[in-house]
């Protein structure tokens, strides 16, 4: 439990270039990290606060559609 706290302070404190690994994000989100990558379009193992929310926002836009029908 104490390791999830820090990770959980860690991921906090961030910059919005600062990388984080995708297993941190998938430990507090609950989805495996190879559904992030292939949901996301993400290759690599870590990204940066700023391009997680480019990449969900690209998401959201691309599925609206599904998601208001």
């Amino acid at each position: 439990m104490a390791q999830q706290d820090a990770k959980q302070v860690e991921l906090g404190n961030l910059t919005e270039e600062q990388k984080i690994p995708l297993d941190s994000l998938s430990s507090l989100t609950g989805f495996p990290v190879d559904f992030i990558k292939k949901e996301l379009l993400l290759e690599e193992d870590q990204l940066s606060l700023a391009e997680l929310r480019r990449s969900m926002l690209s998401y959201l836009e691309s599925n609206s559609e599904m998601l208001q029908g």
